[in-house]
């Protein structure tokens, strides 16, 4: 009897050494080990860098990641939108870093808006909309990823017709009377 305790506990040593290698270089991580994340987060602006005094919402905001630095295009890995302060933040996993070399956030302009520019603390950026991080993480700012967008001018295609005529003479009284003047247009 004391022969087969001896060999059991053999058993129970050996498979406990054995599943214990598998914990280590190319073993797959426990279902029930906690995920390792980092989240890349900051803002977005209405007006020109550095006037952080419009947040804008609803602004999408995607994550991608990649294996080559910009303009090489990466894979769309999650998108969120701006909250009412402008505010967003997008989750980078540990699954994610082992599969690029780099990840990058690109805000898409909300209609009637074209980018102004974008700032980063940890960050480099390499458009206005483009901001891209160097894997791993580790030890880097990941906050402060501002973006900004300025609202498009409005065009003065204004149909003649819809002009008063008063104010139509008004204007060619105006270009006459600076016509041959330093104040000429042209």
């Amino acid at each position: 009897m004391c022969e087969k305790r001896r060999f059991a506990a053999l058993l129970v040593a050996i498979l406990a050494l054995t599943t214990a290698g598998l914990g280590q270089a190319g073993a797959s991580r426990s279902p029930h080990a906690p995920r390792q994340t980092w989240v890349l987060q900051g803002r977005v602006y209405a007006g020109e860098v550095g006037d952080s005094s419009t947040p804008l919402s609803g602004v999408t905001v995607s994550l991608y990641g990649a294996n080559d630095p910009h303009p090489a295009a990466g894979t769309f890995l999650r998108q969120t939108t701006t909250n009412g302060e402008g505010w967003y933040g997008l989750t980078v996993y540990d699954d994610d870093v082992g599969m690029y070399e780099i990840v990058y956030l690109l805000e898409t302009d909300p209609e009637g808006y074209h980018s102004a520019g974008a700032t980063s603390v940890g960050g480099m950026v390499q458009t206005p909309n483009w901001i891209e991080y160097p894997l791993p993480l580790e030890g880097r700012v990941l906050t402060g990823n501002k973006f900004w967008d300025a609202a498009e001018a409005l065009p003065f295609d204004i149909p003649l017709d819809d002009v008063p005529v008063a104010q139509r003479r008004r204007g060619a009284q105006t270009l006459e009377n600076v016509r041959g003047s330093d104040m000429a247009p042209g």
